[in-house]
C-alpha cells in the first residue's frame, strides 16, 4: 500500500509539474531582440551548433516569426513565409513553414503540438488556403493534418546523352546575375503547368537571387528572336557533375536548346543531375532510356488551412451540375471540421457550411483532403484505397469525376 501510494503521489507530482510547465509556456510574435537566441536554436536543430555565421541571421524577420518561451527563456519557434501558389487557373495563398525549432529541454512537453496548432490558427486569420512544409518527421505532421503532396525526380545521366541537342537556332548564354526582367514572364507562364508552383514576382526574384548566389549557382538562357524562351539554374561540381536545380522552358524546342547548353559543359563534367517535376520528359528524349537513373524524392507536405477557400478557389471539369454533402474531420481546425454542402456548376464549387445534424454522403479526413485538393491524389485513387467513406453511388460519381488530380511541384525550398 505504501509503495502504491508513493508511486501514485510521485506520478501526481510529475503530472502537476507538467501542467505547471504548460501554464508558463508562452507563444508570441518575435521581436528583433530574439534574433540571437532564435539563431542558436536554428543552428542546434539544423546546422552546426558551433557555426560562426548563424543560418537565419540575415533572413530573420519578426513579422513572420513566432517564438515559444518557457520560464521567460526562448525555447522554440517557427517561420511562415507568405506565398502565392498556382491553384487551378488562378493562385491561392499558402503559408510556407520553415525553421520549426524546439530546444532539447523543452521537448516531450506538448509544446511543439500547441505551437503548430497556434500556427494553423494564425495562417487561417491571414487568409491562407494552404500550408506547405518540408517534414523532418512525416508521422508527426500527419497527425496535425499535413500530408505528402509534392514529389520530384532526381535524374542522373552521362552528359554524352545530350550530344544530339547541341545544334540549335537558339542563342545560349551563361549569366552570373539573373536577368530578372527577361525571365519573369516566362517563369510565371511555366508555373501554370503545375499545382502548387510558386510564380515569382520581381521582388521575390531579387530575394531569391541572394540565396542563389550564396550557393554558387549560375544561370543559363536560351533566346530566340530577342526573347528568352528557356532558362536553367545550375551548379558545377568540377570534374564530376552539373546539378540542374531548375529548368523552365516555353516549349519542346526551347528545352532542347537548354539541353544543348548543358552539353557544352562536357569538357568540365561527366554527368548531369536534374532535380525536376515528375513529368520532366528527358527519358523520352534520349536514345538510351535505360541509362537514365531515376529516383523519386518526396519534397513537401501540404495542409488545407481553409476548407471553404480550398474548394472554392479550385477549378474543376465542367461535367454538369452535382451536389454532395461531405463530412470533413479536422481535429485541429474547428472552422474546417464538420459538414459541408458542395455544389458544382460550370466547373466551380460553392461550399456552404452545414449543421451537425445533417446527414452526409461521404466522409474524409483533413490529411486525405489535403492531398486530393492540391491534386497529388485523385478522388478515384483515394476511393480505391478506401481513404474516403461513401454511402451512395452519387457521392462516388462526384468524387471520381470532379477530383481528377494534377501534377504538383514545389519549386522552392523554405
Amino acid at each position: 500500500m505504501f509503495l502504491a501510494n508513493y508511486k501514485n503521489n510521485k506520478y501526481n507530482a510529475i503530472h502537476d509539474n507538467f501542467l505547471l510547465k504548460e501554464q508558463i509556456m508562452k507563444i508570441r510574435k518575435a521581436v528583433m531582440e530574439d534574433v540571437k537566441e532564435f539563431n542558436k536554436l536554428a543552428e542546434y536543430c539544423f546546422g552546426d551548433p558551433y557555426e560562426v555565421v548563424p543560418l537565419y541571421e540575415e533572413l530573420f524577420d519578426p513579422e513572420i516569426t513566432t517564438v515559444v518561451e518557457e520560464d521567460g527563456k526562448l525555447a522554440g519557434g517557427y517561420v511562415v513565409y507568405p506565398f502565392d501558389i498556382t491553384y487551378g487557373t488562378s493562385t491561392a495563398k499558402m503559408g510556407g513553414v520553415s525553421c520549426v525549432t524546439m530546444d532539447v529541454h523543452a521537448r516531450y512537453k506538448g509544446y511543439a503540438k500547441k505551437m503548430l496548432v497556434h500556427m494553423i490558427n494564425e495562417m487561417h486569420k491571414e487568409g491562407m488556403a494552404f500550408s506547405a512544409l518540408g517534414a523532418f518527421n512525416f508521422q508527426f505532421y500527419r497527425k496535425l493534418g499535413w500530408e505528402v503532396a509534392y514529389d520530384k525526380y532526381v535524374m542522373e545521366l552521362e552528359i554524352e546523352q545530350l550530344k544530339d541537342f547541341l545544334a540549335s537556332e537558339y542563342t545560349v548564354k551563361k549569366h552570373y546575375d539573373i536577368p530578372i526582367d527577361k525571365v519573369i514572364k516566362l517563369q510565371t507562364e511555366y508555373a501554370k503547368k503545375y499545382s502548387g508552383y510558386i510564380p515569382r514576382t520581381k521582388d521575390y526574384w531579387i530575394e531569391y537571387e541572394k540565396h542563389y548566389k550564396k550557393h554558387k549557382n549560375l544561370f543559363g538562357t536560351a533566346t530566340l528572336d530577342n526573347e528568352v524562351k528557356g532558362y536553367v539554374i545550375y551548379r558545377i561540381e568540377p570534374g564530376e557533375k552539373i546539378i540542374i536545380r531548375e529548368i523552365v522552358y516555353s516549349d519542346n524546342d526551347a528545352l532542347k536548346a537548354l539541353l544543348g547548353f548543358i552539353y557544352r559543359h562536357n569538357a568540365q563534367i561527366m554527368k548531369v543531375v536534374f532535380e525536376v517535376p515528375t513529368d520532366f520528359p528527358i527519358r523520352m528524349m534520349v536514345k538510351d532510356q535505360h541509362k537514365v537513373e531515376v529516383k523519386l524524392k518526396t519534397a513537401m507536405m501540404n495542409r488545407v488551412v481553409d476548407v471553404k477557400k480550398a474548394f472554392e478557389l479550385g477549378d474543376y471539369p465542367n461535367v454538369g451540375e452535382y451536389s454532395i454533402t461531405l463530412k470533413v474531420n479536422d481535429n485541429h481546425a474547428e472552422w474546417n471540421d464538420g459538414i459541408w454542402h458542395l455544389y458544382l456548376s460550370q466547373g466551380s464549387i460553392t461550399a456552404e457550411r452545414g449543421s451537425e445534424d445533417d446527414t452526409f454522403d461521404a466522409q474524409i479526413n483533413i490529411t486525405e483532403l489535403s492531398s486530393m485538393l492540391i491534386g497529388y491524389s485523385s478522388g478515384a485513387k483515394l476511393l480505391e484505397l478506401e481513404k474516403i467513406e461513401t454511402s451512395s453511388d452519387e457521392a462516388i460519381a462526384f468524387i471520381k469525376n470532379v477530383f481528377l488530380g494534377k501534377v504538383t511541384y514545389m519549386n522552392n525550398q523554405f
